[in-house]
């Protein structure tokens, strides 16, 4: 390549020039921040395109000066900021090249871009038009009317540009195309190709290709872009006809591609490229403006790594004409993305065999109708084609491959949104949905839930957390919470009043005091009548477990019918199910049967009719779901249970035309140029959504997939992307990116994995945990990265659960448990004063994860025993006895083999309280194990009065009632309440009337003064 030096000095537009003088400061302060954006992008543009432009032999300097444009010196042209870029004065008067006068890199659309034009010293502002006679456009007639019509002509702005078209075109090269004509012709384009396109099927050889000319093309509304064949559509020939050579589909290509050719520049026909010097005369003034100032060679090409290399390629007519064409169209201020297409679709020339047909060339009417699609559907990013966005992949937040599943949902829905009688026992419908991680389950789930929301449909979507505990069942009612929350905001007045008819007529004034502790938000929808008492003065009770949580799971369920109505369906969504906790699928399993008690009869057809108008859907982790995991046990109940209809989906790999689509969406780049690409991600991806888009991510980040400025295309290397090994998947990918984080960005990333998801309150407790910096800042700069996200509510979130997977195995074992003691230490110091019941399970689920090996200090292991202690106490009161147990059990391993000796009370608390909850959920050789420890170790009968409680209950439970008397009259005996074991039938009976007579006697129960005696309130528990 010929050595080429240029320098590009930028200066500073001066004040008031854009501003009517008034200088910087009179500006917006958002009009000088995008203004500031816009300069950073320009300058990152340049700069890129130095860098492809440079080999080992050529070297650019950039110059920024903020002078003004001196009178007479160098050739200028503006950016979109208003910036000149000004040729140093040492290459102004030597001779002409043009690789050499930065006036020349000045194809039509780059100048569109920059936002004004400069050339041969005079500035064409871009709002500058000539005035035209004004036209509205009729409802049908002719495309080549419709091209010349005056509404049409002024949308194009013309000026004098000082240059010429090239190759007799007639057209000067002032003459720009409104984006409003682009949109126009690219729907006439679209509705063109689908109409050939429905010949193109059997019978297709016959259709006649010398019918699909711009002649015979009528736009039959002017509005819609749709358009007709004047002779009633192509032409197709009998059965009996024998196809001439032309006949084929590449020809039909061809013939609309002149069409489309004329469309778009406007009048100006297609002419063919043949001669010698045409070629040469096109290669010279009309090929693209940067290949031509900058020297670069068709037999030079982009190495993926950004270095030049020398290509030999065959010579192929066709190729180079198809590279004309385009320089043509670009001249003429064509968009590349339309430059792109017809010059692939008039690369298929008649008489061109496959051995010189270009490989780009369009090889069938399908791929035509799949670019002008992608450009209909989305203008600004395949039609428009900004290539200030082209710079590197942009993966859309979009469900790809998923239609089916996506309708199978919607179905179900439908079914349960049609009135039936309210006799009519109907299935509760449950959808499940499976697969692997990344396989695209939420994003499926989201797009059900926003096609529900636009039929009026209510939504309540909750998702558990992976590894990070929080409160039991605190993640169904926190969902409650906010969808409380959020329909208070939205709800009009009539609504909110159905609501609070509702939920006023479905609990009484306990239940709402129930409620309204576990959902805050429900107190303001329907207020209670008197303060909400705290969970300890409720009447759950540890020993009567079944009975406290049918209760709980009853009073959600109806909570769940009084917010959906027919009209106003509503869709329960519980995501990540593999992660949920015992309790949380008991309350899922008993509100998807609709549990009802004998002693609501009343409001049984109310509840029938709010069960008819309730969804469930469901997403798991197969692969993290083994046979005994009680996710599976419950799911087979599903299965077997005629209440329950349930719809099971599971998600595979995606096709690689589902692949295709992503790649070719997140370049903004035609799929019939990606599918190469998108061919080799399928095969290391097998098709799994996050895989893909992860995939793609580090093959521009690692130079394997760049875009060339020069030739408006994305270049990778095949080979090289073919040898790539990812041994462990999306795990591989995520860890690279990692690695490329600034430290402070990766630490607060690491901190927010040990919590999963980072609420604003604990957020404020340790934002300062690095020294650095905050850990607010690192989580914005993750959320640039696409790896956390910032939620409505304050609380920042990974994107996906593998990436916080990734993050929290990125930390080494010794480190991370430093970490999670520094994070829980930090949190109980400050909290000391007032803790919250959300920060409490917080603490304890990062102190489980410590563990009592990497607990020295003595003080430390009492403190978080005590902790421990309280968090099973609350879980007691939910209740959720599992995780009661689970924290009891915790803190006693907290304290050690010692732990009688050297802290006998919080022993005694611990292990009574594991023995009531093992005791609750049949862990019976446990309960009777910590049940031995307390009668062993107790200074006193007093001490074993909590734990002789359990043993009588365990011991009716299990049938054996003598023995349970006998325990129960020992304790009464030694409260001061002896009962004779002796006593017969009339005795007891006498006994019963005379209290039966006292109680009568008593004018309200209600007005009698609380028991204060200790002894005699254990009494009355015994006896109870």
């Amino acid at each position: 390549m010929t050595s080429w030096r240029a320098t590009l000095a930028f200066k500073q537009r001066g004040e008031g020039q854009e501003d009517g003088g008034e200088g910087e400061a009179a500006r917006p302060l958002e009009y000088v921040r995008l203004e500031q954006e816009r300069k950073q992008k320009w300058s990152n543009f340049m700069s890129n395109l130095e860098e492809e432009c440079c080999d080992d032999d050529c070297a650019v300097e950039t110059v920024r000066a903020k002078s003004k444009r001196p009178d007479g010196g160098g050739k200028m042209a503006a950016d979109d900021n208003g910036r000149e870029a000004v040729l140093a004065d040492e290459d102004v008067g030597k001779p002409s090249n043009p690789g050499r006068k930065f006036d020349s890199i000045s194809s039509l659309y780059m100048q569109q871009l920059r936002g004004d034009i400069y050339l041969g010293g005079v500035r064409l502002p871009v709002n500058e038009t000539v005035p035209l006679p004004s036209a509205s456009l009729p409802l049908t007639l002719p495309l080549r009317d419709w091209i010349e019509h005056p509404a049409n002509r002024n949308k194009a702005s013309s000026g004098c540009m000082g240059m010429g078209m090239g190759m007799g075109m007639g057209m000067g090269l002032g003459k720009r195309i409104d984006k409003g004509y682009l949109e126009g012709a690219a729907a006439i384009a679209l509705s063109l190709a689908r109409k050939l396109g429905g010949c193109c099927g059997e019978g297709s050889a016959h259709t006649r290709s010398e019918d699909v000319t711009i002649e015979n093309v009528v736009v039959s509304d002017t509005k819609s872009g749709d358009v007709n064949f004047v002779v009633g559509r192509p032409r197709c020939g009998s059965d009996g006809d024998s196809p001439a050579r032309d006949q084929t589909e590449r020809s039909k290509i061809c013939a609309l591609g002149r069409i489309y050719y004329e469309m778009f520049t406007q009048g100006n026909p297609c002419k063919a490229l043949t001669t010698k010097q045409e070629l040469a005369d096109a290669s010279t003034s009309g090929a693209n403006a940067f290949d031509a100032a900058l020297k670069i060679t068709r037999e030079d090409d982009i190495r993926s790594d950004g270095r030049l290399e020398k290509r030999k390629q065959p010579r192929r007519i066709s190729e180079e004409d198809s590279q004309n064409y385009y320089a043509t169209l670009e001249n003429a201020g064509v968009p590349p993305s339309i430059c792109r297409l017809v010059a692939d679709m008039l690369a298929n020339q008649e008489g061109q065999g496959d051995l010189f047909r270009p490989d780009r060339s369009v090889a069938s009417l399908a791929d035509v109708i799949c670019d002008l699609e992608q450009m209909v559907g989305d203008p600004n990013a395949f039609l428009h084609d900004s290539l200030l966005m082209r710079l590197e992949p942009v993966v859309q937040d979009k469900l790809y491959g998923r239609e089916t599943e996506l309708s199978q949902c919607l179905e179900v829905a439908e079914d349960v949104s049609k009135q039936k009688p309210v006799e009519m026992v109907v299935p509760q419908p449950v959808i499940m949905i499976s697969g692997f991680s990344g396989s695209g389950k939420s994003s499926l789930v989201r797009e059900v839930a926003t096609h529900l929301g636009k039929q009026g449909w209510r939504c309540l979507q909750c998702k558990f957390p992976q590894e990070v505990r929080p409160r039991p069942l605190s993640t169904i009612t926190s969902a409650f919470d906010h969808f409380l929350e959020d329909i208070m905001d939205t709800l009009e007045n009539d609504d909110r009043r159905e609501i609070f008819d509702n939920v006023t007529n479905s609990f009484d004034d306990n239940d709402m005091h129930v409620l309204c502790e576990l959902i805050p938000g429900l107190s303001k929808l329907a207020p209670v009548a008197s303060k909400t008492p705290h969970l300890d003065e409720l009447s759950f009770s540890s020993r009567d477990a079944n009975a406290s949580k049918c209760r709980l799971h009853l009073l959600l369920g109806l909570l769940a019918r009084a917010l959906s109505s027919p009209e106003k369906p509503l869709v329960l969504v519980m995501d990540d199910l593999q992660f949920a906790d015992m309790a949380s699928l008991e309350v899922i399993n008993s509100l998807v049967e609709g549990i009802q008690y004998e002693e609501i009869d009343e409001n049984s057809a109310t509840n029938n009719r709010g069960a008819q108008n309730i969804m469930f859907v469901c997403c798991y982790r197969n692969n993290k779901v083994s046979d005994s995991d009680p996710l599976a046990t419950t799911i087979q109940q599903m299965r077997e249970s005629h209440a329950i209809g349930l719809k099971e989906i599971n998600l595979n790999g995606l096709s690689s035309e589902d692949v295709n689509a992503i790649v070719g969406d997140s370049l903004f780049y035609p799929r019939r140029l990606t599918r190469s690409l998108s061919s080799l991600i399928h095969q290391k991806s097998a098709g799994n959504p996050l895989f893909v888009k992860e995939f793609l991510n580090s093959l521009a980040t690692e130079n394997l997939l760049t875009y060339s400025l020069t030739r408006h295309r994305w270049m990778w290397d095949e080979d090289v992307i073919q040898m790539m090994a990812v041994s462990n998947g999306v795990a591989d990918l995520l860890s690279g990116r990692l690695q490329r984080l600034p430290e402070d960005v990766l630490v607060s990333l690491q901190v927010m994995s040990c919590f999963g998801v980072l609420s604003k309150e604990i957020l404020l407790l340790v934002n300062d945990f690095c020294v650095a910096s905050d850990i607010a800042s690192g989580l914005d700069s993750a959320a640039k990265e696409l790896l956390a996200q910032l939620k409505a509510d304050g609380s920042y979130d990974f994107v996906h659960d593998m990436v916080r997977q990734t993050v929290y195995t990125s930390i080494e074992k010794e480190k991370r448990v430093t970490m999670l003691k520094e994070l829980a230490d930090t949190l109980i110091v400050r909290t000391i004063s007032g803790r919250r019941d959300c920060v409490l399970f917080v603490i304890v689920d990062l102190i489980n994860r410590v563990r009592p090996a990497n607990t020295i200090v003595s003080e430390e292991r009492v403190c978080y025993a005590k902790l421990l202690l309280l968090a099973g106490k609350k879980a007691l009161q939910t209740p959720d006895f599992s995780s009661a147990l689970e924290y009891f059990e915790s803190g006693i391993s907290f304290l050690g083999d010692d732990l009688w000796r050297d802290e006998y009370s919080l022993s005694l608390e611990l292990c009574t309280n594991a023995a009531a909850a093992g005791c609750s959920i049949g862990k019976t050789n446990l309960m009777k194990q910590r049940l031995t420890e307390v009668f062993l170790n107790s200074k006193c009968y007093e001490d074993k009065l909590d734990s002789k409680h359990v043993l009588i209950e365990s011991l009716i439970v299990s049938g054996s009632v003598e023995e349970a008397l006998k325990h129960a009259l020992e304790v009464l005996d030694y409260l001061g309440e002896p009962i004779s074991n002796n006593s017969d039938n009339e005795a007891v009976r006498d006994e019963l009337t005379k209290t039966h007579k006292c109680v009568q006697q008593l004018p309200s129960l209600d007005n009698l003064p609380p028991m204060k005696d200790p002894r005699k309130i254990k009494a009355m528990v015994s006896l109870l």
